[in-house]
């Protein structure tokens, strides 16, 4: 509702251009979030989605300014799952306080300026979660003093047992913790790699090549720590690079290179100072490495280059 709204008040292409450039206009619910192609002389209102979309499309946004603007509980009925964004960040919010508490360790949730600035529906648990009283705990009480952590030891003996002791704790997360989310990776000669808003726009670039027959696939890391090693190591067995895509100038381009020890070649494409690259600006980027690890054939990638 706020992009709809937004959108009627600047309809100019370099106003709307930003909801047009992560919002693809042919999948549901992305095409809520931006305005209709042709929009806002001769919009084509697509039949995507759950049955309802189309109307709800022409009162967001209709040729008609005056039109008013739905209802949010109008669009929560028509939303048939939340979008991965938002919600997920919500999600890894509630989970960071568990795994903080299981492990006894800082958790960091990292979001980028997109995502963080997103307005879209989320749903959080119905009931909220107690805090558990545990053993361990410092509560700023003379009972619990003693449980204050004291990572230095004199004696050095004790000192590695107590260093070992943390290491065994950082291998079980590794092995238990570890998130990551594969998109159409079967059969996936290139293998992107991206996170927060970076990978919403790889999953469309992901579709619109596949539909040109490039065999293009998606892993997103959800966990930065634990990295997914295991899962860019099984995925390099067939696929003949990895594309990593970034909006910095690499933040996490190293960590796929350690995890492939040189088994396959990394190509990186990166914006920075608040630009977002549209998919269209990605795919080329993707045709231009398919084209020259001869992934696909050359006819195919130059009648798009």
């Amino acid at each position: 509702i706020i992009n709809a709204g937004l959108a009627r008040e600047l309809p100019a292409p370099e106003y709307r251009g930003f909801f047009e450039a992560l919002n693809p206009a042919d999948r549901f619910p992305g095409l809520l979030l931006r305005p209709p192609l042709g929009w806002p002389g001769d919009p084509v209102y697509e039949k995507i989605g759950p049955q309802g979309t189309a109307a709800l499309l022409k009162r967001l946004y209709p040729t008609d300014p005056t039109v008013p603007l739905p209802l949010y509980s109008e669009i929560l009925k028509l939303l048939e799952r939340k979008p991965d964004s938002v919600q997920e960040m919500a999600d890894l919010t509630a989970l960071a306080f568990d795994l903080a508490d299981e492990y006894r360790n800082p958790v960091f949730v990292l979001a980028d300026g997109a995502i963080g600035q997103m307005m879209e529906p989320v749903e959080f648990m119905a009931t909220p979660m107690q805090p558990r009283r545990v053993s361990w705990a410092v509560e700023a009480t003379p009972e619990t003093r003693h449980n204050l952590v004291n990572s230095i030891y004199i004696e050095p003996d004790e000192m590695e047992a107590h260093i070992r002791k943390l290491e065994a704790k950082y291998r079980r997360c590794e092995r238990e913790q570890v998130r990551y989310e594969e998109y159409q990776t079967a059969g996936a000669e290139i293998v992107l790699m991206g996170y927060g808003i970076t990978a919403r726009i790889l999953k469309a670039v992901v579709e619109q090549l596949r539909a040109e027959g490039v065999p293009v696939g998606l892993l997103r890391p959800i966990t930065l720590y634990p990295f997914p090693v295991e899962a860019i190591q099984r995925l390099a067995q067939s696929a003949k690079l990895f594309g990593v895509v970034e909006l910095s100038n690499g933040q996490m381009l190293d960590d796929v290179r350690l995890a492939l020890n040189g088994a396959r070649p990394v190509e990186f494409y990166g914006r920075v100072g608040g630009n977002v690259p549209s998919a269209e600006e990605v795919a080329r980027f993707v045709r231009k490495i398919a084209a020259q690890y001869a992934v696909a054939e050359p006819q195919e990638i130059n009648a798009h280059a």
